[in-house]
């Protein structure tokens, strides 16, 4: 009987679908994003443009923002992914863009402690 439910379940399935649109933009700022930040890491000099102007961040902190960017793209591939992907399995690709989102932001906060405890222990 589990079994006649779950074959019903798996015929009732309908994928994720995301328009061409909206996976070629995930796509292309995934890429963007990543060679953003391995150019910033490669430079030394990662930028981050503001409300008051450029912030530089130098060092450690560039390898911590690039982390909040893969975790980004990861995020964004995710849904890319997704859509291609037609097993029932969306629980999990919601529980990985979840977890890509905090790890983004913690890596991204920690990346501008990173960088101002620099600034600190150098003045």
């Amino acid at each position: 009987m589990n079994k006649n439910k779950a074959d019903r379940k798996r015929r009732n399935h309908k994928a994720n679908f995301y328009p061409f649109n909206q996976r070629l933009a995930f796509l292309v700022l995934s890429i963007i994003l990543l060679v953003y930040a391995i150019i910033g890491v490669y430079y030394d000099d990662f930028m981050m443009p503001g409300k008051r102007g450029i912030l530089h961040l130098h060092g450690y902190s560039t390898w911590v923002m690039l982390l909040a960017f893969i975790a980004t793209a990861a995020n964004l591939l995710s849904f890319f992914i997704d859509h291609y992907d037609k097993r029932d399995n969306e629980h999990k690709y919601e529980k990985f863009a979840a977890f890509s989102k905090k790890a983004g932001w913690f890596f991204f906060v920690a990346a501008l402690i990173v960088q101002v405890s620099r600034v600190f222990s150098h003045s």
